[in-house]
């Protein structure tokens, strides 16, 4: 506990009127905080001397020999205040400090106002992090200060969306607490009383709705005379379980999507060997730009997809409104659920996000060939990506299930390098014929020529579900406009949503999930 007085001083002319006065009952020391007045050249003569501040508190006089500097105004003072004397010192109305320079100058003031606060706002913990990998279980790995807290606690799980009002859940009581072995905790809901229990599945609930959410432990010191309170605010979300020896994706964030590149395979292989229960994959997706939170967005696909997919394409449900001066970061959460909805293990991720170099595509259908729209940033960073020349390839898709890709007709499979041109400060057409197709296929190949291909799949684009993507090692775009040129009957143009800002994730652990029309590219 401190208590802060604050002083009216009646007649020094080297020290400010007001002074403060703060005692540290725990660590067993005053903080006298006197400020100078307005530079005098007396008394920078007098700082100069070897002084002794003596603070008079109900009572018991407590000083220290000082030095002062030419800009010291707080001082620390060792002291002892008896646990029976707290009483005493709760009741004080006023006290008295003097300091004394030498034989001949001293300086006193009286401390006339007291505050009794009853939280302990220094730091206890330099870091505390919480680990998320149930839904009924949270540990907490905590990195003990120098603080003394009595040996018996009440300890809290307290969480805020705005800092100020906060829900408590009382946890237990502890006896023989040490801060030193206070390192870590585990709050496994399974194993506390039924009410408890519930508020622990609900907090985690929301907080995987809401990872704006604040949280802390909260120790309250069970004593006879006073009770102190201590905060161990949560600075991090981890968890210990990681793929990150797996090789590391690629993410593309685009308008209102996520596509992350990566063989999901791996994170079937980790469900279905280590907890075959599992059936289906739902996530958490959180983007913060330059450190605060932005968006976030929860999906959902069966396991079994994991095994067929190399990437998802998560849809968000609104925009994603991007500054390109921005710093942009991704955290995610990936759970393996049971048919009963419990989970039963979670990874997480987090990666820094750059800007993509694609501002716009759309493709043009004739009969001999498919043309290529196309529109770069230009920015430095684009410019060296692509300073001569540009390599992608694109696809043209049916997709009538968007969460079994096995179903999934390809038309054409296009691989090109082109030449940059002016590509940078205008939309040019890049066209290409059949010599450019390349032998990759999802789900089985449509049969035909190059042409009657191209028109099947124009049937499919008017009728049906479809899918076309251009990509390479760190572009990925959702071609949403098609034309088709002197082929068919009438020219149908397809409207979607394009443009917009791009954003490349790398991200060191693999995880992916989707809730909303999901694709797998090769």
């Amino acid at each position: 506990m401190q208590f802060i007085l604050q002083t009216l001083q009646t007649n020094i002319e080297c020290f400010d009127r007001y002074a403060k006065l703060t005692i540290f009952v725990r660590n067993n020391t005053l903080l006298a905080q006197i400020n100078r007045s307005s530079a005098q050249d007396i008394c920078n003569s007098v700082f100069a001397q070897e002084a002794t501040l003596q603070v008079n508190v109900g009572g018991m006089v407590y000083s220290t020999v000082l030095q002062m500097s030419q800009t010291e105004s707080q001082f620390l003072i060792p002291i002892t205040i008896p646990g029976g004397d707290m009483t005493t010192v709760q009741t004080l109305k006023q006290a008295n400090y003097q300091i004394t320079f030498g034989q001949q100058f001293t300086f006193s003031g009286t401390f006339q106002k007291m505050n009794v606060d009853l939280v302990d706002s220094r730091e206890c913990w330099s870091m505390v992090t919480m680990d998320y990998v149930k839904d009924y279980e949270l540990t907490f790995a905590l990195t003990p200060n120098t603080c003394t807290i009595v040996s018996n606690v009440q300890m809290f799980l307290e969480s805020s969306l705005n800092g100020q009002t906060w829900t408590s859940i009382f946890i237990r009581n502890i006896s023989g607490f040490v801060l030193s072995m206070f390192t870590s905790t585990t709050l496994d809901s399974s194993l506390l009383d039924a009410n408890t229990s519930t508020h622990i599945t609900q907090f985690i609930a929301g907080f995987k709705l809401n990872f704006q959410t604040l949280i802390r432990l909260k120790l309250v010191e069970i004593d006879p005379d006073f009770q102190q309170v201590y905060f161990a605010n949560v600075q991090a979300i981890s968890n210990p379980i990681s793929l990150s020896k797996l090789p590391l994706p690629v993410a593309t964030l685009t308008n209102a999507y996520i596509y992350s590149n990566f063989k999901t395979i791996n994170v079937y292989n980790y469900f279905h060997t280590l907890f075959p229960t599992t059936t289906q994959i739902v996530g958490y997706i959180v983007i913060f730009e330059n450190g605060q939170y932005k968006i976030q967005q929860k999906f959902q696909i069966s396991k079994t997809a994991l095994t067929t997919r190399n990437g998802f394409q998560y849809i968000f449900e609104s925009p994603i409104l991007i500054n390109s001066s921005c710093n942009y970061t991704y955290f995610q959460i990936i759970e393996g659920v049971d048919a009963n909805g419990l989970t039963q293990s979670t990874l997480t991720s987090t990666s820094v996000i750059w800007l993509s170099c694609i501002k716009h595509m759309e493709l043009e259908i004739s009969k001999q060939e498919v043309c290529m729209q196309v529109l770069l940033y230009d920015n430095v960073l684009c410019r060296a990506a692509y300073p001569t020349t540009f390599t992608s390839n694109f696809n043209l898709l049916a997709d009538p299930d968007t969460s079994d890709p096995t179903k999934r007709t390809t038309y054409t499979w296009i691989n090109y390098t082109h030449p940059i041109g002016k590509v940078f400060s205008k939309m040019e057409m890049w066209c290409f014929d059949s010599t450019y197709e390349i032998n990759k296929v999802q789900g089985v190949a449509a049969v035909g020529t190059f042409t009657s291909r191209l028109q099947q799949f124009f049937e499919v684009y008017k009728h049906s579900q479809f899918l076309s993507v251009s990509r390479n090692n760190v572009e990925y775009y959702n071609i949403d406009i098609i034309t088709s040129v002197n082929m068919f009957k009438s020219n149908t143009v397809m409207y979607g949503t394009i443009g917009g800002l791009a954003l490349i994730i790398s991200i060191s652990i693999i995880v992916a999930l989707a809730q909303m029309r999901q694709h797998t590219t090769e």
